[in-house]
């Protein structure tokens, strides 16, 4: 390990050494404060927290038995982390009280007595929080983000309800505790609510007790250790909706409002658990599955046996076509393996646990819907990183700089990450790669884990040693930029030359392995190659003049290249190749869109490619240079059966920006069922510009939709008449 470190202070070094405007950056993320793992001077065992909450005063009771042993000898002084509450007395195991003092962020313990390093500890915490409201931008989250814990009114979209956000650090705000994700502790949460509530923690339920005065008490007991990001709370008037995998409880929290509707959502759950389990080689591990939703977030909060969603992941029939939940279901269910059962020792090692869960989101959607639906989901990934990396920042995937915890759950964690692993998948072959993760998972269930015991766990399953891999790809910032050109001569050798042109913020020279697929009359050659140099010149025979060749042929490779070839190529490959293929060659032929040929083709390929994502490409590429003699193409188009299609057909009409389509946006928006569709035609009539349609925009903003993605649109529309 000493030199995959060495390589990576040395690629640090360089990147602040150097000033070309090729790696200017918005956000200069290396001026952030250098973080290692914390140290610690004890291990928790065991937490016992009781709350008790009042919400006419958004306030609460508490109480945690903490049992620990030390990590030295003569212990007879704690920190523990704590925040937003008031300690109102400490108490050992025989009920003497101790000398504590509480200071803004942290709550410092004097012992009665001196504690070896075999010896265990327990002491209760009592303290209480009123009027509660947590500044989340103070602690680098989202406004929007309700971190710790929050007491929601009641609106139109939710009940009144109470909810936890730990993560990141948001358990110290709800409960004493050594939040950092180094130490694993089992707890109880007994939870005293209103009896028309329903409560929820992690683990199993133990008991629900009426207390004398009404209220309801529910103990829950997670007794399999896990960090306390992934602590839980949630009160309110919830549906139970039950399920199951094989014996092991499955259940859905819901608004009673959500219940019709919520399965829509949860149904493939189950499913989606047993495929985690054949993908991982390793059983569900816990008690139980519950998801929960609750106001404030777009996605998931995983959060042990009890994954909180965010509840506009429940829709109507017609808004599954825009916003499926499945993928978001197989994220969080994937975290149950990948950040709970075993989890990072630092936030700068999160990718552990998100790189998996979006590979494991893709992995499903390749289960689930087929190759092509696959592809566009990997493309998706590649083009979130590269709008970061280009348009913010390139950091090294494992990057100890952050001044927030949360600055690390970036697109670099999760997309880049994935597509990392799924390059890692292709090397190593599938039967290897799950043979490695399983190994991973087992060796290291319950614990913290770092980078190099997933590299030491493919050495042992495998007896490949990837730390080359690790250094270039997790280890060191940016991605391969890459120039292709051909040439065929009529001996029948076509010659592919290859060169790596990245700057000195990336490895100077990336081994990498490429899949190539070589057209021609007679058929289809595949080929491998591996870069290894600057430039790598490779020949290979063939029987006639290539029809095309396809660089990255499995579309699998995290780079930005370029392959420039004839047109005639481009408009072969654009009927001929699959998915990712004609997709590319559509972007390609953009340059050419003017010419007759090209523009019929791409017409073509709008109106009957067989899969939707090409079909929309090239009506998004056609509309960037739409000419009215394009108008039968996009006005057939909005009656395509795919959403998305739909939307980029009613989109470039708006780029048409002739008042004669503004009865035909109007009828779209009345009738189409997709919201996401919908609220593109909103936004057309906006560039159109006609004032007669303002008082349409106004009712259109009234009306209700997914993620308020109508209303919004309308509002960007009538912003257009100021």
């Amino acid at each position: 390990m000493s030199q995959m470190n060495g390589k990576r202070i040395l690629a640090i070094a360089i990147l602040l050494s150097l000033n070309s405007p090729a790696i200017a950056q918005m956000i200069d993320i290396y001026s952030r404060p250098f973080q290692t793992e914390r140290t610690r001077t004890y291990d928790v065992l065991h937490y016992r927290v009781h709350l008790i909450f009042d919400e006419d005063t958004r306030s609460f009771s508490g109480s945690n038995a903490i049992t620990m042993t030390p990590l030295s000898d003569n212990f007879k002084e704690l920190s523990l982390d704590a925040e937003t509450f008031v300690v109102d007395s400490v108490h050992n195991a025989a009920g003497e009280m101790l000398s504590f003092i509480q200071r803004p962020h942290s709550l410092q313990v004097r012992l009665s007595r001196t504690y070896a390093y075999t010896d265990t500890l327990r002491f209760t915490v009592f303290y209480h929080a009123s009027n509660v409201d947590i500044d989340s931008e103070a602690y680098g989250m989202s406004a929007s983000y309700d971190l710790g814990i929050d007491f929601k009114d009641e609106t139109d979209e939710n009940p009144q309800l109470i909810n936890t956000l730990s993560f990141p650090e948001g358990a110290r705000h709800w409960m004493p505790s050594y939040d950092h994700p180094n130490d694993r502790a089992s707890h109880e949460t007994l939870l005293t609510v209103r009896p028309e509530y329903r409560a929820l923690s992690n683990g199993r339920l133990v008991f629900v007790k009426e207390e004398e005065n009404g209220l309801m008490t529910w103990h829950w007991h997670q007794e399999l250790p896990h960090p306390t990001y992934l602590y839980v709370a949630v009160a309110g008037p919830y549906v139970i909706l039950e399920d199951s995998l094989r014996q092991i409880p499955v259940n859905y929290w819901v608004y009673p409002k959500d219940v019709d509707d919520a399965m829509r959502s949860f149904e493939l759950t189950p499913e989606i658990l047993e495929f985690m389990e054949e993908l991982y080689g390793v059983p569900y591990p816990w008690t139980k599955f519950d998801q929960i939703t609750i106001p404030g977030i777009g996605g998931g909060a995983e959060s042990t046996t009890a994954t909180v969603l965010g509840h506009v992941t429940i829709h109507d029939e017609h808004a599954e076509q825009d916003y499926p939940s499945d993928w978001l279901v197989a994220h969080e269910a994937a975290h149950h393996w990948f950040g709970n059962l075993v989890s990072y020792r630092d936030w700068s090692q999160t990718w552990i646990s998100e790189s998996f869960a979006t590979w494991s989101e893709y992995a499903w959607a390749c289960h689930a819907h087929g190759s092509d639906e696959c592809s566009v989901n990997l493309q998706s990934k590649k083009d979130a990183y590269f709008r970061e990396a280009n348009d913010r920042y390139r950091r090294p995937v494992v990057f100890e700089h952050w001044q927030y915890p949360n600055q690390n759950f970036d697109r670099h964690t999760y997309q880049k990450g994935a597509v990392i692993l799924e390059m890692l998948r292709g090397i190593l072959g599938p039967a290897n790669f799950k043979r490695s993760i399983q190994r991973f998972l087992n060796d290291h269930a319950f614990q913290p884990v770092h980078t190099y015991d997933l590299i030491t766990a493919i050495k042992d399953a495998t007896g490949q040693n990837m730390e080359w891999f690790f250094d270039q790809w997790i280890y060191s910032a940016g991605h391969p930029e890459i120039t292709v050109t051909q040439n065929w001569d009529t001996s029948g050798k076509l010659t592919l030359t290859v060169e790596q042109s990245q700057d000195m913020v990336s490895p100077y020279v990336y081994r990498i392995p490429v899949n190539i697929r070589i057209h021609t009359d007679s058929g289809v050659q595949e080929e491998q190659i591996w870069l290894s140099e600057r430039t790598n010149t490779f020949e290979f025979q063939i029987d006639s003049r290539p029809r095309f060749v396809r660089f990255d042929a499995d579309g699998t490779l995290l780079a930005d290249w370029s392959f420039e070839k004839d047109v005639a190529d481009l408009q072969y490959q654009l009927v001929q190749d699959n998915v990712a293929g004609r997709r590319r060659a559509a972007l390609d032929l953009e340059a050419q869109a003017a010419q007759t040929g090209v523009r019929r083709g791409l017409s073509d390929c709008a109106a009957s490619d067989p899969f939707w994502d090409v079909r929309m490409t090239c009506l998004n590429v056609l509309s960037r240079s739409i000419a009215e003699n394009d108008a039968g193409l996009f006005t057939a188009s909005i009656r395509d059966p795919h959403s998305r299609v739909r939307a980029a057909a009613v989109r470039g009409l708006g780029e048409l920006g002739s008042e004669e389509y503004i009865e035909l946006l109007i009828e779209f928006y009345r009738n189409d069922t997709s919201y996401f569709a919908r609220a593109e035609a909103l936004r057309s009539l906006g560039k159109i510009g006609d004032p007669t349609i303002v008082q349409f925009l106004e009712e259109a903003a009234q009306d209700s939709s997914p993620r308020n993605v109508t209303r919004l649109a309308a509002e960007w529309a009538l912003e257009r008449f100021d």
